[in-house]
């Protein structure tokens, strides 16, 4: 027969072992799956910045209103009837310009250029025209000519363009 031999066994050894390794274990997954999900934000915020470079993507403004940096952002939107805004300038005129979700255009003066005279600075600054138009059919005139469409535009804008005429 074969002799039994006595083992002994430290049981809180042994379990005190046990939860060691499980630590070991837990904390690796943990520090992996944090490196994954570090890896896949920055790799959408690389792809995020690089279309905003390339023009691709135009961030939105306050609730919801695009800020267009070039005209061909501006007259898309228009286009779609989305509300954006654009600031650009028609000669001696700093302008914003607003789309809205009903087609209408607001055309704001934002600043004038102190070489003009003190009185035309004073009728242009902050008066503003809405022009109404057709969904896909946003002239791009618009946004090039001051004066464009005042037959059917309405505001000061429209009365101050009119006076120096």
């Amino acid at each position: 027969m074969a002799k039994k031999e006595k083992i002994d066994i430290n049981i809180n050894k042994l379990e005190e072992e046990i939860k060691a390794i499980r630590r070991i274990r837990h904390k690796s997954i943990s520090n992996k799956t944090v490196l994954g999900v570090v890896a896949i934000v920055g790799l959408a915020a690389l792809i995020l910045i690089i279309a905003l470079m390339l023009g691709e993507i135009e961030p939105s403004g306050s609730a919801g209103i695009k800020t267009c940096h070039s005209d061909s952002c501006f007259i898309k939107a228009a286009n779609n009837c989305e509300p954006a805004i654009y600031n650009t300038r028609i000669e001696s005129l700093a302008l914003r310009f607003e789309s809205t979700k009903d087609c209408k255009l607001i055309k704001k003066v934002i600043d004038v250029d102190d070489t003009e005279p003190e009185k035309i600075q004073e009728l242009f600054l902050g008066t503003t025209m809405v022009c109404p138009f057709q969904k896909g059919d946003f002239n791009k005139k618009y946004i090039e000519q001051i004066s464009y469409d005042m037959l059917t535009c309405k505001g000061n804008l429209v009365e101050a363009i009119k006076k120096i005429l």
